[in-house]
């Protein structure tokens, strides 16, 4: 148990528990699934005044495979993310860019006129934004695809999640999903760390100067290494 143990923080320990400890007597005790789910998920009671549920649905997981996948997902990067930003910020990310996001969820129903909202549980999108937070931090920096001994910049696995989340979202016509996902985003990347203006403009910067530079090789026929390529002579 030690590599998985490992991993565990004080903060990220009590949330792990919390959330197993949640989703098993949701399991076992029968009779209190309709009340979790009216009255603790993201549900159409938020707008009846229960304001609690945009906290109270990080807790509460209702679906089994998306339960598992978050508290992997959690696992692999939560500690991490306490070690390098401290207990402060990490609560931040988590609680803040989870509340947020599921807001936008039900801010998005209700603007679209969509019906009530549907159960949103789970702090999937809160995970997401403690990836883009690592992303930014790390992002050239190598991380293994756990459970697979692959190991990709850091930049990219974070896109890899987030692209794939935004394509099932598409492919759904999800939009109220699609907001909250925007707005894990967002937090992740604004509150890892400041200045991330400096970093949107640094990184569109240095984005049209290599766009420039290629049309210049092609439009002077250089190739790599400063080289030009032969020019072709008809006899």
């Amino acid at each position: 148990m030690k590599p998985i143990t490992d991993r565990l923080t004080p903060t990220v320990k009590w949330i792990l528990i919390a959330d197993v400890v949640i989703f098993l007597f949701y399991v076992v005790v029968r009779e209190s699934r309709a009340f979790m789910q009216t009255h603790l998920a993201l549900g159409p009671r938020f707008f009846a005044g229960e304001l609690w549920q945009p906290l109270s649905s990080l807790f509460v997981h209702i679906d089994p495979l998306g339960f598992v996948l978050t508290m992997v997902g959690f696992w692999f990067i939560g500690g991490h993310m306490e070690r390098t930003q401290g207990r402060r910020r990490f609560a931040t990310l988590f609680f803040g860019a989870g509340m947020l996001a599921n807001l936008a969820i039900a801010g998005t129903y209700r603007l679209l006129g969509a019906g009530p909202i549907p159960f949103t549980d789970g702090c999937f999108l809160a995970v997401t934004a403690l990836f883009v937070a690592f992303g930014r931090l790390f992002g050239r920096q190598s991380a293994q695809f756990w459970p697979f001994p692959i190991a990709v910049q850091a930049r990219y696995l974070v896109l890899i999640l987030v692209g794939f989340q935004a394509i099932a979202s598409l492919s759904r016509s999800d939009w109220p999903a699609l907001a909250g996902l925007a707005v894990a985003v967002l937090v992740g990347f604004f509150g890892a760390a400041p200045g991330g203006l400096t970093s949107i403009r640094t990184a569109l910067a240095q984005a049209r100067d290599i766009a420039r530079a290629r049309r210049l090789r092609r439009r002077f026929g250089v190739i790599e290494g400063g080289e030009r390529r032969p020019k072709k002579y008809v006899n």
